[in-house]
């Protein structure tokens, strides 16, 4: 980032969209952050990972079209090695400024952080929000409604809001999930242990000290980083609930909670697993909360057992139990435990079902 830029701009809030491949909805993201009525001045960071599905050209269009590319005392360009850089503000919202970064190669599949590209930017700023180019928020006061709350209320680290859903696949759009009953508000790190709710974090606005808390966790690798970043964020400050719709979550064949495959579904799943076991552990909520991961074993035993997950097969078990001492799932995964040649016949079965 130009430092120039950042010492005669004092910024409120930092966006931070991380994009790939969403050439088909990034422009209704940039709308909903240009669309943003405050009385401060907010900064829109979106990183491309190097899209191959013309992503970055819409973006580039985009900027062409809404935003002062000639006004030399604010617009920025450069390139280095790894992007191509452009800082920009908007023609009639000049409380909105774009700071996007087209990346020259994946990040994503060398494992190459993309966050230190904009450290400059959330160093210099109160507030950080998120919003990944597939999703999109659809109130105008949206950012000014919870600067406002988090300004008055310095005891709250986080504030999110409830959501609707556009359901790209089933063609269904649900508003307001929250409040209608389709996903419980969650108040508390242990609610949302217990739960593994999807809190929208397209919805977040949390304090800049905050953005480093997920480092506290030392847990197994999971695919769900927003799950864990939130149970660290309950853990270390107050997080409050604004109860309006103020944003959308797009469910598609890309989204991180929709896998298009079994194998897929049961890595994703394994994450999540790994990341509550790990807490209830750390802890001591194992006892308290027994039937906690009772999702995973129900849907998972299958591939557990064709991996031959010995360490799990107890949970698979007291799992069974739980649903019935004489279930018909139980009967047969204890017997068929007891030798060999039936485990082999039980591994038998698995496969067929998950093949």
């Amino acid at each position: 980032m130009d430092s120039y830029n950042n010492n005669i701009i004092n910024y409120m809030v930092c966006v931070r969209c991380f994009t790939f491949n969403h050439a088909p909805y990034i422009v209704d993201a940039m709308n909903g952050f240009c669309m943003q009525q405050t009385n401060f001045p907010f900064v829109c960071t979106i990183i491309d990972d190097a899209s191959t599905d013309g992503e970055q050209e819409v973006i580039h269009n985009y900027l062409q079209e809404h935003f002062d590319l000639k006004d030399d005392s604010i617009t920025r360009n450069k390139e280095t090695e790894d992007y191509i850089y452009c800082y920009v503000r908007h023609k009639t919202n000049h409380n909105c400024f774009f700071a996007v970064y087209y990346l020259k190669y994946n990040h994503y599949s060398i494992k190459k952080p993309k966050a230190p590209y904009i450290q400059e930017w959330c160093n210099s700023i109160k507030y950080i929000a998120l919003c990944e180019g597939d999703d999109y928020w659809i109130i105008a006061d949206k950012l000014q409604k919870q600067v406002d709350f988090l300004e008055s209320h310095q005891e709250y680290g986080l504030i999110y809001t409830d959501y609707d859903e556009q359901h790209d696949i089933k063609g269904t759009y649900t508003k307001s999930m929250i409040n209608n009953g389709k996903r419980p508000k969650i108040l508390s790190f242990e609610e949302h242990l217990i739960h593994k709710s999807y809190i929208a974090p397209m919805s977040w606005l949390f304090r800049k000290e905050f953005k480093d808390v997920a480092l506290n966790y030392h847990g197994p690798k999971s695919k769900d980083r927003s799950f864990i970043f939130a149970l660290e964020l309950f853990l270390h400050t107050k997080v409050y609930y604004y109860n309006e719709s103020m944003c959308v979550y797009r469910v598609h064949s890309g989204s991180a909670t929709n896998q298009v495959n079994s194998s897929a579904r049961f890595i994703y799943s394994r994450g999540v697993y790994n990341t509550q076991m790990y807490y209830l552990k750390k802890y001591n909520l194992v006892d308290k909360y027994p039937s906690c991961c009772d999702w995973f074993y129900r849907s998972s035993y299958c591939y557990l057992i064709t991996k031959n997950e010995k360490n799990l097969f107890p949970y698979i078990t007291a799992f069974f139990k739980r649903e019935g001492k004489y279930h018909f799932k139980y009967v047969l995964f204890y017997l068929m435990m007891q030798n060999k040649l039936s485990f082999l016949f039980l591994k038998m079965l698995c496969n067929i079902r998950i093949s």
